[in-house]
């Protein structure tokens, strides 16, 4: 499925394991990205265990590799990649941060601010808000 957002072209994958569980990504520019992934990379991934990611990913790699590292050839990619692990992650019955191990338990929350247009009392009284408000880092 494909849709325009603010203009840029969106693409929705769905992969449907024959469990019954689907993966769901997306990727930006819908009309190359589908293509690659209908006409050059489909047959690598439909019937694969989704389990074995990385020969997937390979698979894949390998197949487009000239096309460079960047661009529709590796949107796609990432388009797939990024449905078989909400699959895993789905068959599995884990939250997908806690299937890719997270690397903090808690992260801290900044308050972003400090405005060029504030005067200096503006920017006291913010700082001051975000202090309260138990925002102990600013960016």
């Amino acid at each position: 499925m494909a849709r325009a957002i603010n203009g840029i072209a969106w693409m929705f994958v769905e992969l449907e394991t024959n469990a019954g569980i689907t993966g769901i990504a997306y990727s930006e520019g819908a009309g190359p990205v589908r293509a690659f992934i209908h006409e050059q990379l489909s047959d690598l991934v439909v019937g694969a265990d989704p389990f074995e990611t990385e020969k997937i990913w390979n698979d894949l790699f390998w197949r487009v590799r000239g096309n460079g590292r960047k661009g529709a050839a590796f949107q796609a990619i990432s388009a797939i990649d990024n449905a078989i692990w909400d699959i895993k992650a789905k068959a599995l019955k884990l939250p997908l941060y806690r299937l890719l191990g997270p690397a903090h338990e808690r992260v801290p929350v900044y308050g972003s601010g400090g405005w060029t247009n504030y005067t200096t009392e503006e920017l006291i009284v913010s700082s001051a808000r975000s202090l309260r408000e138990g925002l102990r880092a600013r960016r």
